[in-house]
């Protein structure tokens, strides 16, 4: 009976000794799976193309997107957001107001006479003409410069405001005139020797010589009279605003740089996906690279 029972226990030993190792192999199993799975899934993750580091095409597909974009953005932002100031100025009220104001009368005056342009063969020359200096100068009564009524009406959108803006009444004097003198180049023709006004040049790189040569003809005088202003009374000249809080630059320039960096934003985002989409039919051969 104790032999059987000393049998008994040594296969029970036996057995557990063994166990272990039937654990150890089954987990090694299980860890091969799994990372049997896991290069798998690595495999397949490599797969899907990648965009990053971006090549010199997807850098230039990106970039014509923001250009475009921003351009489309920046031009319609402009014009939506002018539009949107329009419509609040033309929701203000109509308004009309008249100003009445004086201004000087001006008559022709004949200041004198200076040389009449001509042309000449040499540097120096003289007029044998010349020409009046007319220019409008204010009427005098009195020692002072007579005054006529004026008036006008303007209407617009928002709340008028008439100020006064200081205008000078000025006398204008000749003293003296400036003269110019420009050189008169001609083209001869090289065959007939007669004045062309065109000239044949040799085709890029060939042997063949002018057909026409630019030669001093003479010198063309020109004269301008200096007339010296001399201020000698003021009036006031009304200057009439409209108010309506709306500043229709400031909301098309806002409106422009808003749709520039929207646009730019919105082109980009399109550039990358038009790349991404090319690189996936690449992938699958179904798009040359």
């Amino acid at each position: 009976m104790n032999n059987i029972n000393k049998a008994m226990t040594a296969s029970s030993i036996l057995s557990s000794m063994k166990t272990p190792s039937v654990e150890k192999d089954a987990s090694e199993q299980s860890t091969d799976i799994n990372i049997q799975d896991s290069v798998d899934k690595s495999s397949d993750f490599k797969k899907e193309p990648s965009m990053f580091p971006l090549s010199e095409r997807a850098k230039q597909t990106i970039q014509a997107g923001v250009l475009i974009g921003g351009t489309i953005g920046g031009i319609g932002g402009g014009v939506i957001a002018y539009g949107l100031a329009d419509k609040k100025i033309t929701n203000k009220d109509l308004n009309t107001v008249q100003v009445n104001w004086k201004e000087p009368v001006l008559e022709p005056q004949n200041l004198g006479q200076i040389p009449q342009d001509f042309y000449s063969t040499e540097l120096t020359g003289t007029p044998t003409q010349m020409k009046d200096v007319i220019v409008n100068n204010p009427i005098m009564q009195d020692g002072k410069p007579l005054m006529t009524a004026h008036s006008a009406t303007y209407t617009d959108y928002g709340v008028p405001k008439v100020s006064q803006k200081p205008a000078q009444i000025v006398h204008q004097n000749l003293s003296g005139y400036n003269e110019t003198v420009t050189p008169v180049k001609v083209s001869l023709n090289n065959t007939t020797g007669q004045i062309t006004a065109d000239i044949v040049k040799p085709e890029a790189g060939g042997s063949g010589s002018l057909t026409t040569t630019e030669q001093l003809s003479g010198f063309k005088h020109e004269y301008t009279p200096n007339i010296v202003p001399t201020p000698i009374a003021y009036y006031d000249k009304p200057k009439v605003e409209f108010y309506t809080g709306v500043n229709a630059v400031t909301y098309t320039v806002a409106g422009s740089l808003l749709g520039i960096v929207s646009g730019s934003i919105v082109g980009g985002l399109a550039g990358l996906l038009i790349e991404k989409a090319r690189l996936l039919q690449e992938e699958q051969g179904q798009a040359p690279k």
